[in-house]
């Protein structure tokens, strides 16, 4: 029970730390804090008409996306994301990632 607490720790600061870094430091990269399987992988599947760019997404702009998937709906004068729902799309994320790099994206 330890072990698995262990772990829960280091997931749940995880994704505590990216929600808070999204707010304060919305303006640097995706890239600096996400692997590139998860950060493509994510923008393809919320942009799926889109083209993947070249840079990555501002961390503000992919927290948005991340909490999309965990159910956030954006709208104009929401409240920022919360732990609940980023908990949720970056689990997702992670599938997502895992799927970008078997299927060779």
């Amino acid at each position: 029970m330890k072990n698995l607490i262990a772990i829960f720790m280091v997931l749940a600061w995880r994704v505590m730390f990216t929600m808070m870094l999204g707010r304060v430091c919305g303006e640097i990269s995706a890239g600096e804090v996400f692997e590139e399987a998860e950060w493509k992988s994510v923008y393809k599947v919320s942009n799926p008409k889109k083209a993947l760019p070249r840079k990555p997404p501002t961390l503000g702009e992919f927290v948005v996306m991340i909490a999309a998937l965990g159910g956030y709906i954006d709208r104009k004068n929401a409240d920022p994301p919360g732990v609940k729902v980023m908990w949720k799309g970056m689990g997702r994320m992670v599938d997502f990632a895992i799927a970008w790099e078997a299927f060779g994206r």
